[in-house]
């Protein structure tokens, strides 16, 4: 359940995963599935493939992503 006080804030993580945490959806690692649910998205600085998501993207994406989130406030 979303505090009112804190639902416009939004929680983003950008990380390396040196581990590959992140790389595959299915089977998930813990780290993914909290990234998943827990998180507005998160951006992943590798040159590593993975197994992108709404939520999990190569940091490539992120200026892209946040245009569109800046752009949505407006």
């Amino acid at each position: 359940m979303q505090d009112e006080v804190t639902r416009h804030v939004k929680v983003y993580f950008v990380t390396p995963d040196e581990d590959g945490t992140l790389t595959t959806k299915d089977p998930a690692k813990k780290g993914r599935a909290i990234v998943e649910i827990d998180t507005d998205g998160s951006y992943v600085m590798t040159e590593a493939e993975i197994e992108e998501s709404n939520k999990v993207k190569l940091f490539e994406h992120f200026i892209d992503d946040l245009k569109k989130l800046i752009g949505n406030k407006k």
